[in-house]
């Protein structure tokens, strides 16, 4: 419904057509010379910046590009930053640190003449006020948590003037962070339930989980554990759906889970990305399936009882006459050793020998090799965008032929930035580091375990528990790029940990390598694009880079 009601909107601008949420039309659409002389036309440019998260330089790519890059996913071709080779002059950095920065430019205009407007009213002007600075302190927190400490700009301020600028430290940026979300937090409703056509803005609760991880991150693990307590009392209603997969279901969209999201529908330059980069050619949208699931992930995983799934006795293809004999026992022998998996891994991935719905409205399912079964009657084989590689492909974050979508890299699949179950998760972790294990701790954590079927929890050491919770992100966030930067600041990227290291070999579901990853030291901080130090003299280097 709500795609219909946009799209009218788009083409009958003039008729003031009433929607159920938030409308992210560019701000550049209203002359400059009126674009803060009304409620109507600020809050329309504030919308403009909401619409900018949709592309892929700034937010469109959070949760593919960052899973890829982390434990959870990879790209079967390698990427530049998988396989150790980025350097400061690598596109993909350069674009995150340069369109960050254009979003906090467009943040401060606004903030500067939205605030003590007279031509506003003041209710309004306080709203996108507190809306506008949680999604600078947004931004600038995803710069710190990649780069460190940042160059902090906070008014209008001339592009030139800003190359004699210099960096400020890691904990100068964070006190910025948290008087940004603090004053957000102060600001904004807690939810939109009586104005509907503000779904998707931010939000009380959206601010509060950031102040929370903000402190989570500069490891104040007491005062995180505090400020992400808050989101489990009154004002806040959020909870856990019984269902895992209902939580990414199109037609399950703002339940009761979803703290953030940025609204998406099938329109050019509305949707978002995700089911083109997570599904595969099978589906209605013919995706890339640029991101596929690891091993790392699908070995996080046990069975219902608790019980480790061993796979030690995996077939082998040395012991098969062909490929295609391989195959005819490898899916099987799949089939039968994960069919009591935790509910979680098969809702997140389609592992070989699952089916998903896809074109023709048929079923098709996860074989191998493809093309030996691209044409089997039933269940023909389900196609990754590389068919030569033996991946283990999402299920999360795609659209099956039940809800095809017509626009290819609009998908009407909402950004979904911050959810309940990782913000439990967070203070787990948080109040565990505080002082230690404690029923609470154990009771949000089972809340979780409980989607995927499996036993709680209960009687651990404060080490043990403390993986337990890393294990249980592993689970419950995968795709979702939120684990790259958990293995960042767990500082356990650089290392051969099995699960959350970055060096290591990445295979396919036949045990086949794609490439080898390397994740050095020194990216525990990403360089300085290399542009902007030659721009800016003033501008130092991370450690590693220079």
């Amino acid at each position: 419904m709500k795609k219909l009601i946009l799209i009218g909107c788009i083409l009958s601008v003039i008729t003031g057509c009433k929607k159920d949420f938030l409308d992210t039309r560019p701000q550049a659409a209203i002359s400059s010379s009126i674009i803060w002389s009304s409620d109507d036309y600020a809050t329309m440019a504030v919308n403009g910046i909401y619409g900018n998260f949709l592309g892929e330089r700034y937010f469109g790519d959070y949760t593919w590009r960052y899973s890829l890059w982390g434990p959870d996913a990879l790209d079967y071709g390698g990427s530049t930053m998988e396989q150790g080779r980025m350097t400061a002059s690598t596109r993909d950095i350069w674009r995150k640190y340069a369109y960050m920065y254009g979003l906090i430019r467009l943040c401060n205009d606004a903030i500067a003449n939205i605030t003590d407007n007279p031509k506003l009213t003041p209710e309004v002007a306080q709203r996108l006020v507190g809306e506008t600075k949680f999604i600078r302190g947004f931004c600038y927190f995803n710069l710190w948590a990649s780069f460190g400490g940042l160059i902090l700009i906070d008014k209008p301020t001339p592009i030139q003037e800003t190359y004699t600028l210099t960096r400020s430290s890691s904990e100068e940026t964070q006190q910025f962070l948290i008087k940004d979300f603090t004053d957000a937090i102060a600001a904004l409703p807690v939810d939109y339930s009586t104005s509907p056509s503000n779904t998707g803005r931010a939000t009380k609760g959206a601010a509060q989980a950031m102040l929370g991880k903000t402190y989570l991150y500069a490891e104040n693990w007491a005062k995180a554990a505090e400020e992400l307590e808050k989101l489990m009392h009154p004002p806040y209603s959020y909870g856990l759906p019984a269902d895992y997969a209902s939580v990414f279901d199109p037609d399950n969209e703002r339940n009761s889970e979803i703290i953030w999201d940025m609204e998406c529908i099938d329109y050019p330059g509305l949707g978002s990305e995700q089911d083109f980069r997570y599904g595969g050619r099978s589906l209605p949208v013919s995706g890339w399936s640029q991101t596929v699931a690891s091993w790392a992930v699908v070995n996080t995983y046990t069975n219902q009882d608790g019980s480790a799934i061993d796979i030690s006795d995996m077939p082998k293809r040395e012991n098969y006459a062909s490929e295609y004999d391989y195959g005819l026992v490898l899916i099987p022998w799949y089939q039968q050793k994960y069919k009591n998996a935790d509910k979680r891994l098969h809702d997140n991935i389609i592992m070989p020998g699952d089916t998903i719905l896809g074109n023709g409205n048929l079923q098709y399912m996860m074989k191998w090799p493809y093309g030996d079964h691209a044409n089997d009657n039933p269940y023909p084989a389900y196609q990754l965008d590389n068919s030569d590689k033996a991946s283990f492909g999402w299920r999360k974050f795609t659209m099956d032929a039940a809800h095809g979508h017509v626009n290819r890299e609009d998908s009407p699949l909402n950004l979904i930035f911050i959810r309940f179950a990782d913000v439990l998760l967070q203070w787990a972790e948080a109040k565990n580091e505080a002082s230690g294990p404690s029923s609470d701790i154990y009771d949000a954590v089972n809340m979780i375990r409980d989607r995927g079927h499996v036993p709680h929890i209960s009687g651990l050491s404060k080490d043990d528990l403390r993986k337990a919770i890393r294990m249980e992100r592993m689970r419950e966030l995968p795709g979702e790029g939120q684990l790259f930067f958990d293995v960042r600041r767990w500082k356990l990227a650089a290392t051969t940990d099995p699960i959350f290291g970055l060096n290591r070999v990445e295979n396919d579901f036949t045990m086949r390598p794609y490439f080898t990853s390397v994740f050095p030291e020194k990216y525990y901080l990403f360089p300085i694009p290399q542009d902007e130090l030659i721009f800016n003299k003033n501008l130092t280097q991370n450690p590693g880079w220079e």
